[in-house]
């Protein structure tokens, strides 16, 4: 009966150092610090505004960071994960948001983000407007 378990055990020990050695390399990837690169220059009202914050490793690269890595606050606004949800009627020119590592909450950055201003308000054609469109260009 060893005989025929005996295989199976090199394989699982093999297994067992090769997910041994993953966990090493994962807790080898420590940041340094954490920063905000933002994909815009202001929030929106009444939409999810995406956050996005990397963390710089020793090695100078950057990775994304997700809200299981950092804890996200704002004096403002509701948070659902990296998405700051603001309301529609809210009256503050900006948002104050401070990022923390959550492995080591000294690590932290910090941020004033401007919220838009001046809506654009995109007016549609009616359908009589697209409809007398299309019949112009076919004659």
């Amino acid at each position: 009966m060893f005989m025929l378990i005996q295989p199976f055990l090199k394989y699982i020990s093999l297994l067992t150092l090769l997910l041994l050695g993953s966990r090493l390399n994962i807790n080898a990837q420590q940041v340094d610090s954490i920063a905000f690169h933002l994909y815009t220059d202001s929030l929106k009202k009444g939409t999810n505004n995406y956050i996005n914050i990397d963390g710089l490793l020793p090695n100078g690269k950057w990775i994304p960071l997700a809200s299981d890595a950092v804890t996200i606050k704002s004096n403002v606004g509701k948070w659902q994960g990296n998405d700051l949800v603001l309301d529609s009627n809210i009256l503050n020119a900006s948002v104050l948001i401070t990022a923390y590592l959550n492995k080591k909450p000294s690590i932290k950055a910090e941020r004033e983000i401007f919220i838009k201003k001046i809506e654009v308000i995109y007016i549609l054609k009616t359908e009589e407007e697209i409809i007398g469109t299309k019949r112009k260009k076919q004659r």
